[in-house]
């Protein structure tokens, strides 16, 4: 258990100092959401946290790394469920904003101190007893390399909302383009 414990720390580091190649490719971003809670649904049942979707009705196809996105969703779901006592609540809401898809994931837990605000996306930055410091910090960094933005608002002992902004296909495309006329 120790040497996968190291494993996965030495993965995230490498993450962190220099994010892998993305694989980019179209899809189903709610598909992407549904296996992220697929994957936590042992740790959501031990707490009987409720979880609730609010899905756009046609969710548009993404053009994203999968598995990039979904290591960064997961992690975002899993500092949730971690911040909940039992019998919590976990809200994923996804909607369109003209050329950006929007996922919001919010949880009923004990939130982020003002303090800790700035500093939760830093390497190393844990408010966890045995916490490294390295997920948000990946998150952000997949987020970022997809051209999206990760954002937070937190209010102690309410519960916190990390917002997921990411550009639409035909946006990506476009900038694409514009980098092959460089």
């Amino acid at each position: 258990r120790n040497t996968e414990r190291i494993n996965y720390l030495i993965t995230e580091l490498l993450n962190c100092a220099r994010p892998p190649k993305l694989d980019m490719q179209s899809f189903d971003i709610h598909k992407i959401l549904k296996n992220v809670l697929d994957t936590a649904q042992p740790k959501i049942s031990l707490k009987k946290i409720k979880v609730i979707t609010k899905f756009t009705a046609k969710p548009p196809t993404i053009e994203i790394d999968r598995e990039q996105i979904e290591r960064a969703f997961l992690n975002v779901v899993i500092n949730a469920v971690e911040a909940m006592s039992k019998k919590g609540k976990l809200i994923i809401f996804t909607e369109h904003d003209g050329e950006l898809f929007v996922v919001k994931i919010q949880d009923t837990g004990r939130g982020i101190p003002e303090e800790d605000i700035m500093k939760i996306f830093d390497p190393f930055f844990s408010s966890k007893r045995d916490g490294v410091g390295l997920g948000l910090s990946v998150c952000y960094g997949i987020i970022v390399s997809h051209g999206g933005i990760i954002e937070v608002k937190s209010k102690w002992k309410k519960g916190s909302i990390f917002t997921v902004t990411l550009p639409m296909k035909q946006k990506i495309e476009r900038e694409r383009e514009r980098e092959r006329v460089k």
